[in-house]
């Protein structure tokens, strides 16, 4: 994607952002760079865009705010998010427009995601979990993630790989991950030593498992489908428990 922009946040830039339009950009609304910051954002419009609204990097999403619009009749009706390092404890709030995720992105911190969010994953995506992520939605609020295309394996999944036990999936819905073709593929995939707590959430259309545990992780509740989970249409099969 060009960086061209309205607005570009070069690299160790700063900006403090609120009660701004961003419109009718040939290109982006605005554009922020693998290390570039933003502060204060609150209740920004993008609009008319040729491109998208805005295109911030994975450490950025934490600065999103509900209140900002991002979705009207911009060239793509998502937020596009680069693949890059969160190292800092976050929470990834509901957004009018969902976030696109692209490349292989790893958490360090401890990120909340919450009730309603829903994130896209890009071709061969994957969101790797050293820190933390608590995914915790509620029946009238439901996580998607899934991929940008409705193919399986088209997205190559969540890996956990800490013991944290903050660590946890509650009413999210995964969708069309497990790619990469190893016997390992699927939707998430625990590590060992890896810690997970699955609750009421849906895994379907991988193009490998829905969950595939190797033998020294941990998996809350066994067999998962005491959790309230249910698992549709994954090629290799439900899940793989040591």
């Amino acid at each position: 994607m060009t960086s061209a922009a309205n607005v570009i946040v070069t690299d160790f830039g700063r900006l403090t952002v609120r009660n701004s339009t961003f419109q009718q950009s040939s290109a982006t609304g605005m554009y922020v760079t693998l290390f570039g910051r933003l502060e204060g954002f609150r209740e920004n419009t993008f609009q008319n865009n040729a491109g998208v609204g805005l295109h911030v990097p994975a450490p950025q999403i934490g600065s999103l705010d509900v209140a900002s619009s991002y979705l009207t009749r911009n060239g793509a009706s998502y937020i596009d998010v680069a693949s890059n390092d969160v190292t800092t404890d976050q929470t990834w709030r509901v957004t009018n427009a969902p976030l696109r995720l692209t490349g292989s992105s790893q958490i360090t911190a401890n990120v909340t995601v919450a009730p309603g969010v829903t994130l896209l994953f890009g071709s061969g995506a994957r969101l790797r979990v050293f820190g933390s992520i608590a995914a915790v939605g509620t029946p009238s609020a439901r996580i998607r993630m899934t991929g940008e295309q409705s193919v399986r394996g088209h997205w190559n999944g969540i890996e956990i790989n800490s013991s944290n036990t903050r660590n946890e999936l509650a009413y999210v819905d995964l969708a069309y991950g497990g790619g990469g073709g190893l016997t390992s593929s699927a939707n998430v995939i625990v590590t060992d030593f890896g810690r997970l707590t699955v609750r009421n959430s849906t895994f379907s259309e991988s193009a490998g498992w829905g969950v595939f545990t190797t033998p020294f992780s941990v998996i809350i509740p066994s067999p998962l489908t005491a959790g309230g989970n249910t698992f549709t249409n994954n090629f290799r099969g439900p899940f793989n428990l040591p």
